[in-house]
């Protein structure tokens, strides 16, 4: 394989492993230990900021955001994945070695809220957090993280610690039930203040994956204040920024990420200019379907049928089970 099919490669593995596919690019890649390397921007060009379609450092340089994201805190076990299998610094130091300039780390607002002690079998290869909480886990990872020069992306992922994401959850919603809007601004404005002196804690990622719910179709500046995901996302926004003015603000595309349309129109202004960052997240499975609903049939219909046809399979497969016996 020659050097620029490998390159070619590489960057198209990068390109699925992105947290933020929107900035998977190949450009600004250099060759380093274990392959090409994203840019690691120094502290001297923190804090970041937007200008048109780029993200850039204080003295005005591209910054791309190659991200490993790091799942596992915002699930039932409250802590990032992989700590039951290695110590905490073995990898972060394989994301450098990787390649990767960033981190998305994702939390769900129960633990966050509840503070849990996390199950000494979900730490084993780290002693020294046996018998910790979610919180001073947590720290401890940003701390390993930004030690290394690497930023983070923090990611409001779900309300109820647990598995995302379905269209059958609430938690495409940016409210639920014990957890209302008023719960989810304050909980991330706990998580930026309780970064703001570290300048490699770069973006707040106000929500993961926002979708329909139900009877509910979540909608983009309409002003509906039960649907209306730009105006709920401006409001958390200018919270975070008030908290600490110098982060990035994430706002994720409607449908599971992939629907971004609406923005051109009506984009998302902030008290602070040039802090907002917008996430796609591209599932070739939702361009298919996404094609099918906005051309042919809308998604009530498509679940409509796709129910009464596993039901008539159902009862054709019960029919024929009993006409065998």
């Amino acid at each position: 394989m020659s050097a620029q099919n490998a390159w070619q490669w590489t960057c198209l593995l990068r390109s699925v492993l992105l947290g933020i596919v929107r900035t998977a690019h190949c450009e600004g890649l250099t060759p380093g230990l274990g392959g090409l390397h994203a840019w690691r921007v120094p502290a001297s060009e923190m804090p970041l900021h937007t200008a048109g379609r780029y993200i850039l450092g204080r003295g005005g340089q591209r910054v791309k955001w190659a991200c490993v994201n790091w799942y596992g805190a915002y699930s039932e076990t409250s802590v990032v994945g992989g700590l039951d299998r290695q110590p905490l610094d073995t990898i972060v130091d394989r994301i450098v070695e990787l390649g990767f300039n960033c981190v998305r780390l994702s939390y769900s607002t129960q633990a966050q809220l509840q503070n849990p002690v996390v199950r000494k079998e979900d730490v084993l290869r780290n002693p020294k957090f046996w018998g910790s909480r979610f919180s001073d886990i947590w720290d401890a990872t940003v701390s390993a993280i930004t030690s290394r020069g690497l930023m983070v992306i923090i990611n409001n992922q779900v309300h109820k610690s647990g598995w995302c994401c379905h269209w059958t959850q609430d938690e495409g919603l940016w409210y639920v039930p014990g957890y209302p809007e008023s719960v989810w601004i304050e909980s991330l404005v706990n998580m930026t203040l309780r970064y703001r002196t570290n300048p490699f804690v770069v973006a707040i990622d106000l929500r993961n994956e926002v979708h329909d719910y139900g009877n509910i179709s979540l909608t983009w500046g309409d002003g509906d204040r039960k649907t209306d995901w730009a105006a709920a996302a401006t409001r958390a926004g200018n919270a975070v920024l008030a908290a600490n003015p110098d982060v990035l603000i994430v706002v994720t595309a409607l449908c599971f990420g992939s629907d971004l349309r609406a923005a051109r129109d009506h984009p998302v202004v902030l008290n602070i200019p040039q802090r907002v960052v917008y996430q796609a997240h591209n599932y070739l499975e939702y361009q298919l379907w996404g094609l099918i609903s906005q051309g042919f049939v809308s998604w009530r219909t498509i679940r409509l049928t796709t129910g009464v046809a596993l039901a008539f399979v159902a009862v054709a497969l019960v029919v024929l089970i009993v006409g065998w016996r």
